[in-house]
């Protein structure tokens, strides 16, 4: 039994580590790189400050609703629970991103988290989910978005203007 235990427990962290990675890397290049760097350059707007929470915001908004496609693994209420909390999770990145001016502590940061959540509740979350009622899982699901949400403002707090990531952009 306990080599047993000692193969599933590794098959875990091979499998959160796996995660981690396939959706670290290229959606952090995608979303953080690639959509929120081009709405930072093309958004016009004389307040530097608001066109980068405008940005950030929208980015975190498409980066919720690309995870509308795990609807075909998921129910759709468990669907719609991942999108509250990846729009948190989105907007944490984002700052992130603006507030180091580098896509590798966004990178970083998506890697621990998927890592962690998978390595805690593994990959299905219809299953483990099933059990608690819908209003307190939507609870649960604003309480993490908004706590991603408080610590991203906390990293662009006194970070919004002479922006290093604005300056790496050229947009000034």
């Amino acid at each position: 039994m306990g080599s047993s235990l000692i193969g599933k427990s590794s098959q875990r962290v091979i499998e959160a580590f796996t995660i981690g990675i396939i959706a670290g890397i290229p959606e952090e290049y995608l979303f953080r790189g690639i959509v929120l760097g081009s709405l930072l350059k093309n958004l016009k707007f004389k307040n530097q400050s608001r066109r980068i929470i405008v940005s950030i915001i929208i980015a975190s908004l498409l980066f919720s609703l690309y995870h509308f496609g795990n609807i075909r693994y998921d129910g759709f209420q468990s669907v719609f629970l991942q999108m509250i909390q990846t729009f948190g999770m989105g907007f944490l990145l984002a700052t992130a991103y603006v507030r180091y001016a580098s896509i590798l502590i966004p990178i970083l940061l998506h890697f621990s988290i998927n890592f962690g959540v998978t390595l805690v509740s593994g990959t299905s979350t219809s299953t483990a989910s099933s059990h608690l009622s819908f209003a307190i899982l939507l609870i649960d699901a604003l309480i993490v978005a908004a706590f991603y949400i408080i610590i991203g403002m906390l990293l662009l707090r006194n970070h919004l203007k002479n922006n290093p990531l604005i300056k790496k952009l050229d947009l000034d």
